[in-house]
């Protein structure tokens, strides 16, 4: 059986290297999917959670309720079909058709595809998601982005967050002639925030 052994003072380390990248912990959302990687979902989320980290993505529900005391908000980042009525929890929206699924009132993310062409919605679906997301009666929470082949040492990243930029001009534009709040924007992984 293999056997992980964590070393707080290390983690704490590396969490402190990247917050102060950021600016501030609050700015910080750890991606936690997939067992944190393998590292035990609970586990890590307590020390995050011990060390000032208030925002969190996972990959399903059941990971988000294994881990929802510990965080202020979390992001679930796969389509589903399980859903948690719970004030802390988010859901990607990854394509146009996946707004028709969501629970009326749920808490959503939009994702925009800004070059990686795996998931999540081109620029010019912004308008119809919008009234899609108002008809459903959803809460936008945030509209986001993953940059590909961030750490590899190319030009693809410069022209992602300019895709990305323009992305969020388009939606502050939309947003205000909706009506509607204006969500968090986020984006950056490790690699990007430190090649900027």
């Amino acid at each position: 059986m293999s056997h992980i052994l964590i070393n707080s003072s290390n983690f704490f380390h590396n969490l402190n290297l990247i917050c102060k990248r950021l600016g501030s912990v609050e700015k910080l959302m750890l991606v936690l999917k997939d067992n944190a990687y393998g590292h035990g979902l609970e586990e890590i989320a307590k020390l995050s959670s011990s060390f000032g980290v208030k925002m969190a993505a996972v990959r399903t529900t059941s990971e988000a309720k294994k881990i929802k005391r510990y965080f202020e908000y979390i992001l679930v980042l796969s389509e589903t079909t399980t859903f948690e009525a719970s004030k802390n929890i988010s859901y990607a929206l990854n394509s146009v058709k996946s707004i028709a699924r969501m629970p009326k009132k749920c808490k959503v993310e939009l994702k925009v595809d800004t070059g990686m062409h795996r998931n999540g919605v081109a620029a010019n679906e912004l308008e119809r998601c919008f009234k899609l997301i108002l008809e459903y009666d959803l809460q936008l929470t945030g509209i986001f982005t993953h940059f590909r082949s961030a750490d590899e040492l190319s030009s693809e990243l410069f022209w992602q967050i300019k895709n990305y930029e323009d992305v969020k001009k388009r939606a502050i534009h939309l947003l205000n002639r909706f009506g509607m709040k204006k969500p968090r924007f986020h984006s950056h992984n490790s690699a990007a925030l430190f090649r900027q």
